[in-house]
């Protein structure tokens, strides 16, 4: 086989469907494997074809560590995306966020140094600050506040050991996701705002408002997976991603989306305040992207948001205990029992 060859863990949720398609759009040659259990497989917005994408599907919990499956492929590049993929996941699932966020992830980690992959692409989070007054560089201090964000720590400092001239690393520290995709979460800020205005004319911000934090539509996260993949450096690289003109106070997005639905109506619940508020500054991956220019602002992804759900005539008014919300829909799994327990699944 002489195509490139890339493993995407976790090639079915959010980001991943769409970075698989982009990625295939940029080089048809590209031999892309791909590792994810397909807890929400189910939960499509709007159907792709998988085998369009993926030359080699491994559908397992990413703690079997099925790597005899990898053997016969030369992969020269892994995107490490796999996860359990936001706070209020990580909160209620602690263990199993330990063991996949952070033991399996050294575990890939040693697998690959010893199976000569020469890149290992980690998608971070800027939510390693945690909490901040100061605006947020690479050498800023961090201050995870959550299982979620300690974990990504804990995979950028074992990831950093383990770089060398011939096993590359690159982290990605991403700012919050928002956009449409073709599988689509609703449980992420400005895509719960799009939903609920576009529903029931309201738009809850369940704290304050006052909290900042940094947004990146996912069609330019597909779009730094590719730059980091293609960049070639001699260092060891961790870099924000994201865009300064992206940086928001929860009450101002809230706000932008009224603007497109102005027949919404804003409530804050001014009694909760989100300790998670930090401004991040982009000035290094501004002069290592060359696209850092073209980057999507929020306008886009709320117009793409608006335009997909409405073709899709979602009406959904209590999409909120939905299957659109992650925690929701591996409750509603494990309820039904649909989860293997010999998968250990989400146990604590």
């Amino acid at each position: 086989m002489n195509s490139k060859i890339i493993l995407i863990t976790g090639n079915l949720g959010y980001v991943g469907v769409e970075l698989v398609k982009f990625l295939k759009k940029k080089n048809k040659k590209l031999f892309i494997i791909g590792y994810d259990i397909g807890f929400y497989s189910k939960n499509f917005f709007q159907k792709i074809d998988n085998k369009k994408y993926i030359d080699y599907q491994i559908k397992s919990d990413v703690r079997d560590q099925t790597f005899q499956n990898l053997k016969k492929f030369k992969i020269d590049t892994i995107i490490h995306l796999a996860a359990v993929s936001n706070d209020p996941m990580g909160s209620f699932f602690i263990r199993p966020t330990r063991e996949i966020n952070t033991i399996y992830s050294k575990k890939l980690i040693d697998w690959a140094k010893n199976h000569g992959v020469k890149k290992f692409i980690f998608s971070s989070s800027c939510s390693v600050y945690g909490f901040s007054n100061k605006i947020c560089s690479e050498d800023s201090k961090t201050n995870p506040l959550t299982e979620y964000a300690k974990s990504k720590l804990k995979i950028e400092k074992y990831l950093k050991k383990k770089f060398s001239s011939k096993f590359k690393a690159i982290i990605l520290r991403f700012s919050t996701a928002c956009g449409a995709s073709s599988m689509l979460r609703l449980d992420l800020v400005l895509n719960d705002f799009v939903a609920s205005a576009t529903v029931s004319k309201k738009i809850k911000i369940l704290s304050d408002g006052k909290a900042l934090r940094p947004l990146i539509d996912v069609l330019d996260m597909a779009k730094a997976f590719y730059w980091a993949d293609k960049y070639n450096s001699k260092n060891f690289l961790c870099v924000n991603v994201g865009n300064e003109k992206m940086n928001y106070r929860i009450v101002d997005l809230a706000n932008l989306v009224k603007k497109f639905l102005p027949d919404s109506k804003i409530l804050i619940n001014s009694a909760n305040v989100d300790n998670r508020s930090y401004r991040v500054n982009f000035s290094k991956f501004k002069s290592l992207f060359s696209g850092y220019k073209n980057m999507k602002g929020a306008k886009y992804s709320i117009a793409k948001l608006i335009y997909m759900l409405k073709k899709r005539n979602f009406k959904n008014k209590d999409f909120r205990s939905s299957n659109f919300m992650r925690l929701i829909s591996l409750k509603n799994q494990i309820a039904k029992k649909k989860l293997n327990n010999n998968l250990k699944v989400l146990h604590d």
